[in-house]
């Protein structure tokens, strides 16, 4: 990984997978292709089927989101797609983790 952006966010990815098994959850899979979108992480907590975007910027630029509208439909689409897949989800939630430097912050999406 020479793009130094890549392996920022590759940390970021480690590092939200790590908290969301400490909370609990089971990963099922990191950078799950889907045909409307890749989603960084895709974890179960019981019968709750979670999909996690992450996001890593060193500094949060002030007004800028974190995602854009079309990723959020895209991500939806998704979450629509896996939960066909996997019957034994009862819930389908969709989360955005926020990196800043060690500060990791969990939003729900949908």
């Amino acid at each position: 990984m020479s793009d130094p952006r890549a392996a920022l966010g590759a940390r970021g990815e480690l590092l939200a997978a790590v908290v969301y098994v400490l909370l609990g959850h089971r990963i099922l899979g990191r950078r799950v292709v889907t045909p409307p979108a890749e989603v960084d992480l895709v974890c179960r907590r019981g019968h709750d089927l979670v999909l996690v975007e992450v996001k890593r910027r060193r500094v949060a630029p002030t007004g800028v989101p974190w995602i854009a509208d079309d990723q959020v439909e895209r991500l939806h689409a998704a979450a629509t797609w896996l939960r066909r897949r996997h019957r034994w989800a009862r819930r389908v939630r969709v989360e955005l983790v926020t990196v800043e430097g060690w500060r990791l912050r969990r939003r729900g999406v949908l």
